[in-house]
């Protein structure tokens, strides 16, 4: 059991209240209920610790995708290649994810695809093929019907709404 404890990071938890003492010492309570209610009440403290944890490591592993997909909009952002980024299944990952945030991958990726390409639009020179390869389209046709079908505009009439 004090391996489980340590490995598991309850050893902290664990220390107060010589909390661990108390679980393995049956005369320290003096009645069986209120023993089994010490024992109820520390089993509920872990469950929730590792719940805190595990929410806390799935934080983490959304806002590493994110800053992924942000800083490599052009590049592949496969489910394949995002899972990998974070060692877990590509399946695991994508439900991860949409528990999560409550949103699909696909569409946070095709959500940053697009604000990147309206910054592109607004402040760059890029001809549109250049622009859709930066961010993450091979054909420029299909990147105008994704912009298209997203902002009722064209990319090039959204350049020139735009000012530039």
């Amino acid at each position: 059991m004090i391996g489980l404890v340590n490995r598991s990071g309850w050893d902290s938890l664990l220390a107060e209240d010589n909390r661990m003492e108390r679980l393995m010492d049956a005369k320290s309570h003096p009645t069986r209920e209120q023993a089994v209610s010490y024992l109820q009440e520390t089993a509920e403290r872990l469950i929730a610790f590792k719940r805190d944890v595990q929410e806390e490591r799935t934080v983490r592993i959304v806002d590493r995708v994110n800053l992924h997909i942000r800083e490599n909009i052009g590049g592949d952002l496969s489910l394949t290649a995002l899972a990998e980024l974070v060692y877990l299944n590509p399946a695991y990952l994508s439900v991860l994810y949409k528990q999560t945030t409550g949103q699909n991958l696909s569409d946070y990726i095709a959500g940053v695809r697009l604000e990147k390409a309206k910054e592109l639009l607004q402040h760059s020179p890029l001809k549109i093929h250049e622009l859709a390869a930066a961010v993450g389209f091979d054909n420029a046709g299909y990147f105008t019907r994704f912009f298209r079908k997203r902002t009722g505009l064209g990319p090039l009439e959204y350049r020139e709404q735009a000012g530039r």
